[in-house]
């Protein structure tokens, strides 16, 4: 069996270890946030989850978008949030024309977050260094824009690849 077919047996083995370690940390994130958040906030919250900021080659992969659909999994689970349907907030976002551009600043979240109902946003950063993407996220208070919540996770890039591989837009920049 020559090298590569052995290295690519490996990686196809170890694929699945490696999206439960993505999956893992991002559960983790998110609990901590709300756990945080609902520590001091009775009942149940709506919140608006937005793409994740990211440079514009992020950006066109989807990857802040991926990596907020993975992280709204466990607000929707929670008894505590009541997660405002995506498709109101990409409505929103392209009335403001800031899908496009990929850059959903604090102000303009907060913004539609106050339009489409919501007490509360997710929002933040998601960069790739190295081998690495590094996500920053926020909970936002809609009504004073206080940041009530912040959490930080490094994720292995294949792993969070596989993970996010339904969300991903995969295609090449060159074909």
């Amino acid at each position: 069996m020559n090298a590569f077919l052995k290295l690519f047996l490996v990686f196809l083995c170890a694929s699945p270890a490696f999206a439960d370690e993505t999956r893992n940390k991002l559960n983790d994130l998110s609990e901590r946030l709300i756990t945080s958040f609902t520590a001091k906030t009775p009942g149940k919250t709506a919140i608006a989850i937005f793409p994740l900021n990211a440079d514009e080659k992020l950006t066109k992969r989807k990857v802040g978008f991926a990596v907020s659909e993975i992280l709204s999994r466990k607000f929707i689970t929670s008894e505590k949030f009541m997660v405002v349907e995506r498709g109101d907030i990409d409505k929103m976002l392209a009335e403001q024309k800031l899908q496009a551009s990929g850059a959903v600043g604090a102000d303009s979240a907060v913004s539609i977050g106050k339009i489409i109902g919501a007490k509360v946003i997710l929002t933040g950063n998601v960069l790739k260094i190295g081998g690495q993407y590094q996500v920053n996220i926020r909970l936002v208070d809609v009504e004073s824009s206080e940041v009530i919540g912040s959490g930080y996770a490094e994720l292995d890039w294949a792993a969070f690849e596989e993970e996010a591989r339904p969300y991903l837009n995969l295609v090449p920049d060159e074909q």
